[in-house]
C-alpha cells in the first residue's frame, strides 16, 4: 500500500484480510522485516515510488524497464552534482 502520511488504507486492508486463508501479505512504508520501503515524511515523487515498487516486485520477477528508468534517473541526477 502506497500512501503519504498515516497508513489508513494499509491498516484497513490488514484488518479486512485478518484471519483469511491465503490472504496476501500487506506492506506499506515498511516490509516484513521492518525495513523501510518508503520514507515516513514528505510527499512521494515518482522516483521514490518507482524505487520502492521495483525493490518489492523484483523479489518475484525482474522488471528491466523500471531498472533502466532508475539507472537513467541516477545518471541524470549525478550529472547535476558539482564536483567537490
Amino acid at each position: 500500500v502506497i500512501e503519504e502520511k498515516r497508513p489508513f488504507l494499509e491498516m484497513f486492508a490488514k484488518n479486512v484480510l485478518y484471519g483469511m486463508a491465503n490472504a496476501p501479505r500487506i506492506v506499506g512504508k515498511f516490509d516484513e522485516q521492518e525495513q523501510e520501503l518508503l520514507p515516513h515524511y514528505g510527499e512521494f515523487e515518482s522516483d521514490v515510488i518507482c524505487r520502492a515498487l521495483t525493490k518489492r516486485l523484483s523479489q518475484k520477477a525482474r522488471i528491466e524497464s523500471a531498472e533502466a528508468w532508475l539507472a537513467r534517473l541516477d545518471e541524470v541526477h549525478s550529472r547535476g552534482k558539482l564536483p567537490t
